[in-house]
Order: structure tokens, then sequence, then C-alpha cells
């Protein structure tokens, strides 16, 4: 809890903010109207003072006095009653006292005697020509600039709106910079889904590649076989074909066919190899694309020795 959470707490429990500071760590004042007292919000103690703690060593003389003298004759309680009572006003007057002495002190100092009054033992407030405020009973001070003419409150409002203003800010930019993170994060994850999605894709057009290669193998022995197939066939006619016209012409068709299709999914690769520069991912998709030329080359080379074996 801080210093304003607490004077607010002392404020709603019935005390009264003064126009001291403690003179230990400067913190504002409090008054408990009920018993008299006086509360430090900084110290979080009470606060006696000089007097106060005479008073009590007169008061616990005075019970033990009184308790040996119910012991004595009652003819010697009135005497005593105004033997007590004298030093009593002796006291007193010498404490008033030693406040005009310092009071006057002040003013050949050249302080100033203010109209407000100290709200604890009621002695005029002192001003010194810097602005510092000083009650020569209490001792307190506090520093006021004479320029600004501010009272004791309103310093302290400005100290506690300061104070509420810096705490705003830092919430401000504490909330500014999770949502930064927050919006960063989502970016980053965002980009790896993509970069994801990408190269799923590529995969499935690596595989729907290699069926392709697969099925184009399958169709050539296909032909191969119906081709051998059809030499048979033609062997039991009467009238045959030539052979080696027969297998120059469709071997010719076949391989026009196979190198459209080895061109076809050579341009392909490429395309693929351009996109990958693009996307930034030819690290991943290098090595793959490097096995499907080889598969390619071999295949064209296949595909040109049985060629050139059969003619």
């Amino acid at each position: 809890m801080d210093f304003f959470e607490k004077l607010n707490k002392k404020l709603d429990e019935g005390y009264k903010l003064t126009d001291y500071s403690c003179p230990i760590c400067k913190k504002s004042v409090v008054f408990n109207p009920s018993d008299k007292s006086l509360f430090c919000i900084g110290c979080n103690l009470p606060i006696k003072f000089e007097g106060e703690i005479i008073d009590k060593e007169d008061k616990s003389k005075q019970v033990k006095k009184d308790e040996v003298e119910s012991n004595s004759a009652s003819k010697n309680e009135s005497e005593d009653y105004e033997i007590i009572k004298k030093d009593q006003k002796s006291k007193e007057q010498s404490k008033s006292d030693e406040i005009s002495n310092k009071l006057s002190k002040k003013l050949l100092q050249g302080w100033g005697m203010l109209e407000e009054s100290c709200g604890v033992c009621f002695t005029p407030i002192m001003r010194s020509k810097a602005g510092e405020h000083l009650c020569v009973n209490c001792g307190w001070t506090k520093m006021i600039d004479p320029k600004s003419q501010k009272t004791l409150a309103q310093v302290l409002d400005e100290e506690k709106f300061a104070d509420q203003k810096r705490q705003d800010e830092e919430k401000f930019y504490a909330q500014k910079k999770q949502d930064e993170d927050k919006k960063n994060a989502e970016k980053t994850e965002k980009n790896d889904q993509k970069q994801q999605n990408q190269l799923q894709q590529q995969q499935q057009t690596t595989q729907n590649s290699q069926q392709q290669q697969q099925n184009n193998v399958q169709k050539y022995n296909q032909n191969q076989i119906q081709y051998q197939q059809q030499q048979t066939s033609q062997q039991q006619q009467p009238q045959q074909i030539s052979k080696n016209a027969s297998m120059q012409q469709l071997d010719e068709q076949f391989y026009n066919i196979m190198m459209g299709n080895i061109i076809k999914q050579g341009t392909y690769i490429q395309n693929q190899i351009d996109q990958s520069i693009q996307c930034n991912t030819m690290n991943n998709m290098f090595q793959m694309f490097n096995e499907q030329m080889k598969q390619l080359i071999e295949m064209k080379k296949q595909l040109n020795q049985s060629y050139y074996n059969q003619n």
C-alpha cells in the first residue's frame, strides 16, 4: 500500500490532514479528533512531542503521589492539591515563556509570523524568506515556494496528482507493450503457418509429380507389351507388314510422346524451383528437385537407348 492509499484510508477513518510534516520522514501528519492524537503516514507510527512526554511523566508522578497522599491524613489533602496546582501552573507558564522566546528569536532573525496556527499546539506558524514554514513548539518544518503562493494542502494535492499521473503512465505503457508483444506473437504464428502450408503444398506437388512419372513408366511398359502382341498377331496373318517399318513407326510415335512428357515435366520442375526461390524455401526443396531431375535424365537416357536399339 503506497503513501496516498494509507492517507486516504486514515481520512476515511475520520482523521484530518494537518498543515505540517513529520520531522523524521517529512511526510504529512494526520490528526485524530477523537483522542487528540497525531499519526505519521510515512512512518506508520503515532507522533509524541516533548511536551506530551513531560505531561505524561508529570501525570504518572502525580498518580504515585496521589496514592501516597491517599494513605495520609485527610487534613493534608487540600494542602497537597494546592502545591500540585501551583507546580502545574508554573510549568505551563514556563512553557509559554519558552515558546515566546523562540518566536522572538525567529522574528529577530528575519522570519515572519503568519496568521495561521499549528493544528496541534495552536502556536503561530513562522515563515522564512526562503519559504520554510516552522512551528517553534512542535518542531515540524515544510518548504513552500513563496512565489507560488500555494498552501500546504495545495502542495500535497499536487504531489498526489503527480504520483497518480506517474502510476497511470506506467500502467499505460505496460499495457501498450503487452499489446505489441501479443500482436508480434500473432504475426509470427501466422508467418509460420503460412510457411508450413507452402511446404505441405510443395510436398504434395512433388508426390503428384512422382506419381505421374510412375504412370508414364507403366504406360511405356504397357505399350511395349501391346507392341509385342501386335507383332505376334501380324506374323500369323498371310500378309505381314514389314517388322522394321512397323516398329520404327510405333517407336517414333511413343518416343515423341515420352519426350513431350519429359519436356513438360522439366518445365514444371523449373517453375517450382523459381517459386521456391521467391518463397525462400529453396534450401528445403533443393534436394527433392535434384532427385527429380536425375530421374528425368535417367528416363530420357533409357528411352533413347531403347529407341536406338530397336532401330
